[in-house]
C-alpha cells in the first residue's frame, strides 16, 4: 500500500469519525427533548394523581377527624360507630390515681376523663395510705357517669387515746367528749375529758352510801347535759349535770319526755286498755297524736313533724308522723341503734340484730343494706351522708350506699378483742371506740384522713 493511499483511508476514517460525532450530538438533543416531553406529560398526570389521592385522603379523613374530635369511636365487637361518654370523678380527699378496667389512666381526682366507650367499666381510685375504692360503673353514649366525692379512709390502725379501763362511762355521739366515774375513798367522781384536747373538768362528787350502782349517759337533746341515774333499793334517782358543774335532781326519767319547744310538751300517757302519745300545749291542752303498743317507752331525736320512740322492754321502735294523718305510725321494728342521716333528716339508719336498714320517712322506703351472719352492735353515719359505719362487737366496718353496678363496696376499718361503744367525730375525721384490743381496755382513737 502506498503512503498516498494510506493518507486518504485515514482522511475518509477522520471524516466518518467527524460525522458521527454530529449525529450522536442530534440524537443526544432529540433525546433529552423526547424526554422533557415526557417528564412534562408525567409530571402533569403524577400532580393530577397525587392530587386525586389528596383529595381521596381529605375526603375520607375530615369526617373520620370531625367525628372522632366529635366524641365517635368505632365499636371494634359491633363495627359501628357510637358516640362516646365521660366519666366525672371526684373523691375525698382528692389526689387518687384512677385506673379504668385496671389500666393507669395518668390522671388524678378530681377530673373529667373523655371519649369513654359505652358499656360498664371499673373504676378504681388508688392513693398511698388509703384504702382503695372500686366501683362498676356504665357510661351511655353521650352521657356522663359520675363518681361526687368518694370516701377514701386512711389505712390505719387504732392507737389508745385514753388507756384507763372505766367501769362508768358515757361516750357522746358526736364524738367530742366522754364522761366517766373514778371511785376515792368514801366518794364517786364525776369527770369529762375533750378528747380533742384532753382538757379534763371535774362535774360532781357523790356519796358512795347515796347509790348501789349508777350510769351515765348525755342527754338527747343537750348535748352539753349529762345524766345521772343512781339506783338504791329499787329507787331510782335523776340528775342532770352541766359542763360548769351545775347539778340539779330530777322529778323523774328524763327521756320518758319531750319539750320540743314552748308550745309542744310531749309525754306518753297510759289510759285504760290504751297508750297513748300526747302533746301538751301551753295552756295545758292535750291531743293524742297517736295510739301505740304498750311498752317501756324513750323518746329519741327526731326531725320536726316527727317522733321517734323506744321501747326498751322489746328494743323496738316506733317512728310516727305527728302531722295528724291518719295512718302516724309509720315504722315498727326491731332495732338495737339508730341515727339519723346528717345531710338528710328525712332518713333514718337502724340495725337490727343482723341487719342493717335506711327507712325514709317522706318516700316511706325501707331499704337492706346488708345482712349479716353476727349480730350488729351499733351504726352510725358518716358526715357525708354517703357511708355507714357499723360494729359486730369485734369489728368496725364502713359501708358506703351507692350500690350501682350491683353491690356495695365494705371496708374492714379496725379489729378488737371487743368493741363496747363506738362514735364518729362531726367533722368526719375521727372514730372513737370503747374496748379491747392486744389486751388493752380503753378509748381508742381510728383516723380515717390525714
Amino acid at each position: 500500500m502506498t503512503k498516498k493511499t494510506y493518507r486518504i483511508i485515514e482522511y475518509q476514517k477522520l471524516k466518518l469519525l467527524g460525522s458521527g460525532k454530529k449525529i450522536k450530538s442530534w440524537l443526544l438533543v432529540t433525546l433529552t427533548g423526547f424526554l422533557v416531553t415526557i417528564e412534562t406529560i408525567m409530571n402533569k398526570r403524577a400532580r393530577n394523581v397525587i392530587f386525586l389521592i389528596f383529595l381521596g385522603l381529605f375526603l375520607i379523613s375530615a369526617p373520620i377527624v370531625v367525628l372522632y374530635t366529635a366524641g365517635f369511636r368505632i365499636n371494634s365487637q359491633r363495627m359501628t360507630l357510637v358516640k362516646t361518654g365521660l366519666f366525672s370523678l371526684s373523691s375525698e380527699p382528692k389526689g387518687a390515681n384512677i385506673f379504668i378496667d385496671n389500666t393507669d389512666t395518668k390522671q388524678k381526682t378530681n377530673t373529667v376523663i373523655k371519649n369513654i366507650m359505652p358499656g360498664e367499666h371499673v373504676i378504681s381510685f388508688v392513693k398511698t395510705g388509703y384504702l382503695p375504692w372500686e366501683k362498676k360503673l356504665e357510661v351511655k353514649e353521650n352521657e356522663t357517669s359520675f363518681v361526687q366525692k368518694a370516701e377514701l379512709f386512711l389505712d390505719s390502725e387504732s392507737t389508745v387515746k385514753i388507756d384507763t379501763e372505766y367501769s362508768v362511762y358515757a361516750l357522746d355521739t358526736n364524738g367530742e367528749k366522754i364522761a366517766f366515774a373514778l371511785s376515792t375513798e368514801g366518794w364517786l367522781e364525776i369527770w369529762f375529758k375533750l378528747l380533742s384536747s384532753g382538757e379534763e373538768k371535774l362535774l360532781l362528787r357523790l356519796p358512795k352510801t347515796d347509790f348501789e350502782t349508777i350510769s351515765l349517759s348525755w342527754s338527747l337533746f343537750d348535748k352539753e347535759t349529762l345524766i345521772i341515774k343512781e339506783t338504791k333499793n329499787s329507787q331510782i334517782v335523776w340528775r342532770s349535770v352541766k359542763q360548769n358543774g351545775e347539778s340539779e335532781t330530777l322529778s323523774d326519767n328524763p327521756f320518758l319526755t319531750w319539750k320540743r319547744d314552748e308550745n309542744q310538751f310531749l309525754f306518753i300517757k297510759e289510759t285504760v286498755g290504751q297508750t297513748n302519745l300526747v302533746n301538751r300545749n301551753q295552756n295545758e291542752q292535750e291531743t293524742i297524736l297517736a295510739i301505740i303498743p304498750s311498752g317501756q317507752y324513750e323518746f329519741l331525736p327526731a326531725p320536726p313533724s316527727f317522733v321517734l320512740l323506744h321501747d326498751q322492754n322489746r328494743n323496738k321502735i316506733l317512728l310516727i308522723d305527728d302531722r295528724g294523718v291518719d295512718q302516724p305510725i309509720l315504722l315498727n321494728t326491731s332495732a338495737l341503734s339508730v341515727a339519723w342521716n346528717p345531710q338528710n333528716k328525712k332518713q333514718l339508719l337502724y340495725a337490727s340484730d343482723f341487719e342493717l336498714h335506711i327507712f325514709d320517712a317522706e318516700n316511706l322506703t325501707d331499704e337492706l343494706l346488708t345482712r349479716l351472719s353476727v349480730s350488729i352492735s351499733g351504726a352510725a353515719w358518716h358526715t357525708s351522708g354517703q357511708d355507714i359505719f357499723f360494729t359486730d362487737n369485734k369489728n368496725l366496718f364502713a359501708v358506703e350506699l351507692d350500690n350501682r353496678g350491683g353491690q356495695r363496696q365494705i371496708w374492714t376499718l379496725a379489729a378488737f378483742e371487743k368493741i363496747e361503744t363506738f362514735a364518729t367525730t362531726e367533722n368526719g375525721k375521727t372514730i372513737y371506740l370503747f374496748g379491747t384490743k392486744d389486751d388493752n381496755t380503753g378509748l381508742f382513737e381510728r383516723k380515717l384522713v390525714e
